[in-house]
């Protein structure tokens, strides 16, 4: 009884001529004029990591680089393709950087610090002089 009430409410809105506008955000959103697109829905693209970073000391749950120098890098646990232990730098060009860095994620090209503390680490490259991954 209820599905066919719906059913002949719908077809007499559709010979009627109205438009019925549906979508999750109603009404705080009004559905747009007559004959312009809906706006677009998709959630903005994620963002990009910096290009270079340069710390004193990074705190993180999770650090993301393609390449990291340091002096001291320790982590729960992670994805490392290459580990280079030597010196790692001394911090580059413009040397490691006077901040400390504590955030729930890390997310650099390059990183130049001294220490970086992490649960998870990912990273293609690691020049450092002491590396402790998972112990």
């Amino acid at each position: 009884m209820r599905a066919n009430t719906l059913v002949l409410l719908g077809l007499a809105l559709v010979a009627s001529g109205c438009r019925i506008y549906m979508h999750d955000d109603w009404p705080r959103r009004p559905p747009p004029p007559r004959g312009e697109p809906y706006p677009d829905s998709r959630p903005p693209p994620p963002p990009q990591p910096r290009d270079v970073l340069r710390a004193k000391e990074i705190k993180a749950g999770r650090v993301y680089a393609r390449v990291i120098y340091a002096k001291e890098v320790k982590a729960r646990d992670g994805r490392v393709g290459r580990v280079y232990s030597g010196e790692g730098g001394k911090g580059g060009k413009g040397g490691w950087g006077g901040g400390e860095v504590k955030s729930p994620e890390v997310s650099a090209e390059i990183i130049y610090a001294k220490e970086i503390k992490a649960d998870w680490i990912e990273a293609d490259e690691i020049h450092a002089k002491e590396v402790k991954i998972g112990r």
